[in-house]
């Protein structure tokens, strides 16, 4: 009887030993976690640190800082550009009063009623061996007597 009582007992230990292993993996499972989370929370701080210090001294930018600040810079540079690109494909611009977006056909702005800003088109030079059409604007080739795009009768 005694051989069993010692099985026993081994297997209770070792069973013990199991669970405590199992917890002491679960805790540390749980503090890795927590770990984890607070350097989460740190970068975001880092980030919101740094995005601060940009919007205060983008300006005045110590020595050891000026190439991230430039890079930076440059990246809204391109930002701004992209954003004009898009309100060009939309056909719209700015409302200078409010900021609304405004169809480049527009004389007053749709929110507040302002007038809208003069969209003016760049004056490029007629090919020679071209002509434009008074009422459309197309280019075409100085032979024709209408418009081929909207028909209109060309000035001799």
């Amino acid at each position: 009887m005694a051989f069993f009582e010692q099985l026993g007992k081994k297997i209770s230990d070792a069973g013990q030993g199991v669970a405590k292993s199992s917890r002491n993996a679960m805790d540390i499972a749980k503090l890795n976690s927590a770990i984890s989370d607070k350097k989460k929370q740190i970068a975001q701080g880092f980030s919101a640190l740094g995005e601060k210090y940009y919007l205060l001294h983008k300006d005045d930018v110590e020595e050891a800082l000026a190439p991230i600040v430039g890079d930076i810079n440059a990246l809204y540079a391109e930002i701004h550009d992209f954003e004009e690109q898009i309100k060009t494909i939309r056909g719209v611009v700015k409302c200078p009063n409010c900021g609304a977006d405004i169809p480049l056909n527009a004389a007053f702005c749709s929110s507040c009623g302002a007038p809208a800003p003069l969209s003016e088109k760049p004056v490029e030079a007629v090919p020679e061996g071209a002509r434009e059409c008074p009422n459309c604007h197309k280019l075409m080739s100085a032979e024709n007597k209408f418009c081929t795009s909207c028909g209109t009768k060309l000035d001799e």
